[in-house]
């Protein structure tokens, strides 16, 4: 592919400042350092390489800790204002590796919901992610009911995690409950519970704590590199400055995490052009001719960047209203809540049919398994499937219906 991926889509540069210019540059030049040039190497090696590859991004440049005060010895990017920056930094992290991407999203998005806290939150957990050691947030969100059991909603979706006040601070229980990923290797997690009288919130959970049970790792599609685990809380304490009250506190997280994945499987659909323009440069078809100048084969590329463009334009203008709450109203709003759960769900379905394109061009060499494509595709799906949970993309829908129509929906 003789042209740049970074010139080939049109984005209002206005919304992106000089310092995220900057940042997004040294994200780039390690994504083409250590994956792009190599992804071979990588993919077959990605035991070793994986965990290596993530330490110079996230300690050597600094992208663990990216988001939390510099005088707690973070880099100081903090929202709402940072959201274009941070959508640029995790494209490119993600057009490296979705699963490396999705490792800095979930740190983001909970550094997102902190910001609502003040410093004290950050000062909680500044010690796991801005010092030497690689760390990683997981996000605990509903997921589907038990039978037999009666639990309080968020939107129509099942809390099963139980928070309950103990003298001045609180504590959390709850049992088998799914982490989207990293849940075995997590420092900390973002849990979604509700309280006795079924208000839900948010609650931060240092894993170390007591109480806190990880079952075995779960075989899973993508995500390579993540491994996940049934998290069991038994009375975990809770600091009173990390539960979050309030459905305002959910649809935060929820707002913030549509749009971080979002960006990360944009990047992902990104390096896949990549892949499937230097395959196509030169691919010949039976007659005679280059494949890419036959009007189908064209076709079908013309239609996997349209995908890509239009996902990523989705994704900028999720950031620039988040990044400004004056505009419409800050993450927690429901009006902003509506917006990032379609505009998620519509990025998602794009950057994954989008790949699908490329991967039935390339036929055999696009689904192999030892190919380019083939993990992106998996990393991507195994994001979206997380990301709209149980009953896939209906629940979304149904949060666009009530919100517009007034549909009484669950």
């Amino acid at each position: 592919m003789k042209k740049d991926i970074n010139q080939l889509f049109i984005y209002p540069k206005t919304w992106v400042s000089k310092e995220t210019g900057d940042i997004t540059k040294s994200v780039r030049q390690w994504a083409n350092k250590e994956i792009v040039s190599r992804r071979l190497e990588f993919l077959d090696d990605l035991d070793t390489l994986f965990p290596k590859v993530r330490a110079s991004l996230a300690l050597d440049i600094g992208c663990q800790g990216l988001m939390f005060p510099a005088d707690l010895d973070g880099l100081g990017l903090e929202v709402p204002d940072a959201a274009p920056a941070l959508i640029m930094v995790l494209k490119e992290i993600g057009r490296a590796d979705a699963g490396i991407g999705f490792i800095h999203a979930m740190e983001y998005a909970l550094c997102a919901l902190l910001t609502t806290a003040g410093g004290n939150a950050f000062s909680q957990l500044a010690p796991l992610f801005c010092g030497d050691t690689l760390n990683s947030a997981a996000m605990i969100l509903p997921a589907c009911g038990r039978t037999g059991e009666t639990m309080p909603l968020f939107e129509g979706r099942p809390v099963a995690a139980v928070v309950s006040r103990n003298g001045a601070g609180f504590t959390i229980s709850g049992w088998g409950l799914r982490p989207l990923d990293l849940g075995m290797d997590a420092a900390v997690f973002a849990v979604v519970g509700a309280d006795s009288d079924g208000t839900p919130g948010v609650a931060v959970v240092v894993a170390d704590g007591e109480g806190v049970t990880r079952g075995e790792n779960i075989l899973k599609t993508g995500l390579e590199g993540c491994s996940n685990a049934n998290i069991d809380f038994n009375s975990v304490p809770l600091e009173s400055m990390m539960w979050f009250e309030g459905e305002a506190a959910v649809r935060h997280l929820y707002s913030w995490t549509n749009l971080l994945l979002g960006a990360v499987s944009v990047g992902a659909a990104m390096g896949c052009m990549e892949v499937v323009g230097e395959w196509a440069a030169d691919r010949v078809i039976k007659g005679g001719g280059l494949m890419k100048d036959n009007p189908l084969c064209a076709s079908v590329l013309a239609e996997a960047y349209e995908e890509v463009a239009l996902s990523w334009t989705l994704i900028h203008h999720l950031a620039n209203a988040l990044a400004n709450p004056g505009e419409w109203g800050d993450a927690g709003d429901l009006m902003m809540f509506t917006q990032a759960q379609m505009t998620g769900r519509r990025v998602q379905s794009s950057a994954l049919q989008a790949i699908n394109k490329m991967m039935e061009l390339m036929a055999s060499e696009g689904y192999a398994r030892e190919g380019r494509m083939e993990k992106a595709w998996r990393d991507v799906k195994t994001i979206q499937s997380g990301l709209c949970g149980v009953g896939g993309e209906a629940l979304i829908r149904l949060d666009v219906a009530r919100y517009v129509f007034d549909s009484n929906a669950v």
